[in-house]
C-alpha cells in the first residue's frame, strides 16, 4: 500500500511537469539529500546511467528546477565538477 504522503509528493513532482521517472527520481533524491551533487554522485546514488542522468539534469535546469551551485571536487570522480542543488 502507498503511504498518503508519498501520493501527495508524486503528485506535488507530477504538477512541476516533470513527466519522466528519472526526473521525478533525480528531484526527490535532491530534496531529501538536500547539498550539492555532481552528476556522477546523482547516478551511482540513483542506480541511473550517467548519459541518463546529464540529459534529465539539462532538462530539468531548462525548466528551472535544477540548478548549477558552483564547481567542486566530485566524491566520485575527483574532478573539479559542476554541483547541482534545487533553486531556494
Amino acid at each position: 500500500m502507498i503511504a498518503v504522503t508519498s501520493r501527495e509528493a508524486f503528485k506535488g513532482i507530477k504538477a512541476l511537469g516533470i513527466n519522466s521517472r528519472q526526473g521525478r527520481d533525480i528531484i526527490t533524491f535532491l530534496r531529501a539529500r538536500r547539498g550539492q551533487w555532481s552528476r556522477s554522485e546523482l547516478s551511482e546514488e540513483l542506480g541511473i546511467r550517467l548519459s541518463s542522468i546529464c540529459a534529465r539534469v539539462n532538462e530539468l535546469m531548462a525548466k528551472g528546477l535544477v540548478k548549477s551551485w558552483g564547481t567542486r571536487k566530485c566524491r566520485i570522480t575527483g574532478k573539479k565538477v559542476e554541483a547541482l542543488c534545487l533553486p531556494r
